[in-house]
C-alpha cells in the first residue's frame, strides 16, 4: 500500500517499510541463479535490518505525557504494598534460587506474600 503525503500543495507517494523491504529485496536478487532458502532468508534479513535502521530515526516520536484538564502532568499513582513486596523480596529470592525461571520467581514471591498476609490476619 502506498501512503499518499500532502505537502505544500503536493502529493509525494511514500512507501511502507513493507514495500521497501520487498522492493529492495528484489532488486537484489539475481534471477538468473539459484538459490538455497537458507541465502534468500539471510538476504532477506539484512534487507530488513537495513531499512529498520534507515527509518529508526523518522517515525519514533515520544508519546506526551498525559495530563490533566488543568494543564498539569497526570501523577503517577504509589505502588501497592504488593509491589513494595515484590520490588524488596525478588532480589532475594532470585540470589537463594538462580535456576528458578521468572515465572517460578514471581510464583513464589506470590506465595510467600499470601503467608505474609495470613500471618497478619491471625496477628
Amino acid at each position: 500500500m502506498i501512503e499518499k503525503v500532502e505537502k505544500n500543495n503536493h502529493t509525494q507517494r511514500v512507501m511502507t517499510t513493507t514495500q521497501q523491504i520487498l522492493t529492495t529485496f528484489t532488486s537484489k536478487v539475481d534471477m538468473e541463479k539459484e538459490y538455497t532458502r537458507s541465502e534468500l532468508g539471510k538476504m532477506l534479513t539484512e534487507v530488513f535490518k537495513e531499512i529498520r535502521e534507515s527509518s529508526k530515526g523518522e517515525k519514533k516520536t515520544r508519546k506526551k505525557a498525559k495530563k490533566e484538564e488543568g494543564g498539569e502532568e497526570k501523577k503517577k499513582r504509589e505502588p501497592t504494598a504488593y509491589n513494595l513486596y515484590v520490588r524488596e523480596t525478588m532480589p532475594v529470592v532470585k540470589e537463594e534460587n538462580p535456576e528458578m525461571s521468572r515465572q517460578d520467581l514471581m510464583r513464589e514471591v506470590g506465595r510467600m506474600w499470601k503467608e505474609t498476609k495470613e500471618a497478619e490476619k491471625k496477628e
